[in-house]
């Protein structure tokens, strides 16, 4: 309830806070509370209900907890917002279970030098008895980074390239430690590569790449200057 008195022709919304103070708001449809017109012998508190629901590609509540708030805009456009002590939970483990990636060789891959700013950083390159691990977390071209798939290439000195499709993770430091670049959450990656597809002895290159789906033409190769062999 607001202390204006036109409520059926107030506007509500829920607002949802994440830790970095990021406040994404969702749309509201009204439905009568004469419950709350009678506790507080209002009439027009009858128009004071309402029902929200969110998408949940907007936000990411399965992984953060989320502040509630709820804004009410009168007639006139005055805002009020409060803010409860009420927290959104979560609902799983972000880390991804380990799931040999796809591949395909490159018997004609010709690696693009990236010419638009790509942030990037591989913090593991793990081998283990039948796989090697790499993960870490790549973003091409600022607040367009979600037109871009990312993938690993395995290039060896001589011989095809390899290339993988990666797993999305969740990178909850990302966003945090960029700002001002929206919607990074999902900007890790993890590729899992069997050890069987190498051929002992070779020393494989890895390469991030990043494709436009919406610009074939637009491919970013990232050198990390790592390697791997067996």
């Amino acid at each position: 309830l607001s202390d204006s008195a036109d409520l059926e022709n107030a506007k509500t919304f829920v607002l949802f806070k994440d830790p970095y103070g990021k406040i994404t708001r969702a749309g509201t449809t009204p439905i009568q509370r004469p419950d709350v017109a009678a506790s507080f012998n209002k009439p027009e508190a009858r128009n004071s209900g309402y029902i929200s629901v969110v998408e949940l590609a907007k936000i990411r509540a399965d992984i953060i907890p989320y502040q509630l708030g709820i804004q009410i805009i009168d007639a006139d456009g005055n805002s009020s917002v409060l803010w409860t002590d009420k927290t959104t939970g979560t609902s799983r483990n972000s880390r991804t279970p380990i799931i040999f990636s796809r591949w395909e060789s490159m018997p004609e891959v010709t690696l693009q030098i990236a010419d638009k700013p790509v942030t990037w950083c591989i913090d593991e390159v793990l081998s283990q008895d039948n796989f090697v691990r790499i993960r870490g977390f790549a973003f091409c071209d600022r607040n367009n980074h979600f037109n871009y798939k990312k993938s690993v290439i395995l290039k060896p000195d001589k011989g095809e390239c390899l290339q993988f499709e990666v797993t999305n993770e969740e990178r909850i430091d990302v966003a945090a430690a960029f700002t001002d670049i929206s919607f990074l959450y999902r900007t890790g990656l993890c590729c899992v590569v069997l050890k069987s597809l190498l051929t002992a002895g070779t020393e494989y290159r890895i390469y991030v790449r990043m494709e436009n789906a919406l610009d074939e033409s637009d491919i970013q190769d990232i050198d990390t200057g790592r390697t791997i062999g067996i």
